[in-house]
């Protein structure tokens, strides 16, 4: 009688039970630019975006805003010397890992959403003007972001881009890009360069379409390095100084 006296109270305990089931963390738990050699504690870092789901380092301050979005493999890791650099000019710098990779989650969205996300995020910051740059797939993303973010970026740089990634169709964005935008690849890096002539070509409703075709066969962010390459870096420079500066 008194055993089956407990089954009973354990089985009414069971059924009226308070306890809710645990959460499971939408964002990966490393803190942003983890997986970067050596420390980023010159940067803040943040996250953003829906859920929190992207991170991102913050460097420099001012009221030009400058997005960097990295290569594939790659994170913001890749952007972080240049982002310093420039950040000393002025400008206030967010270097970001899209989803999936460095410490951002995966979310499965495109990486022009992400981009979307950080201009979102930087103009929370303060900023007046954003600029948005990328590499590589970075460079598709910036491209198709800048076609479509409301109110409009204020100019893309797009390093050594494929015309179309995971998803993304830079050809389209291009058509429908009315903010400067300047195309950067190497004459001998695959078939980059005649990408970069094709995005260059159809850009013919921005305000200011430029186009720098350097020797060599470096590819991406390497490009903007000065020990590599000085031609790619002045090309930049020169655009962002007549189109948006510090």
């Amino acid at each position: 009688m008194r055993m089956a006296l407990t089954v009973l109270v354990i089985a009414a305990l069971a059924g009226c039970s308070t306890a809710k089931p645990v959460a499971v963390p939408s964002v990966t738990a490393k803190a942003p630019g983890a997986n970067c050699p050596g420390a980023v504690l010159d940067s803040e870092q943040v996250r953003f975006g829906k859920e929190n789901a992207l991170a991102g380092a913050l460097i420099g301050e001012g009221k030009t805003g400058l997005i960097l979005a990295h290569m594939a493999p790659g994170s913001l890791c890749d952007w972080l010397p240049y982002g310093r650099a420039i950040a000393e000019r002025g400008y206030k710098v967010l270097a970001f890992d899209f989803n999936g990779a460095g410490s951002s989650a995966f979310t499965a969205r495109k990486n022009d959403l992400d981009v979307a996300e950080a201009v979102m995020f930087l103009r929370q910051q303060g900023v007046s003007a954003v600029v948005l740059m990328g590499a590589s797939r970075g460079g598709t993303a910036v491209v198709t972001a800048g076609s479509k973010v409301d109110p409009p970026v204020n100019a893309v740089v797009s390093l050594s881009a494929p015309a179309a990634f995971a998803g993304m169709d830079a050809r389209e964005a291009a058509a429908k890009l009315a903010v400067p935008v300047l195309y950067v690849a190497a004459e001998l890096d695959g078939t980059y360069a005649e990408q970069a002539k094709e995005l260059y070509e159809l850009s013919k409703g921005s305000k200011d379409r430029r186009l720098t075709i350097v020797a060599g066969s470096i590819h991406g962010v390497p490009l903007m390095v000065p020990s590599v390459d000085l031609e790619a870096g002045t090309a930049v420079t020169a655009f962002l100084k007549a189109n948006v500066p510090s």
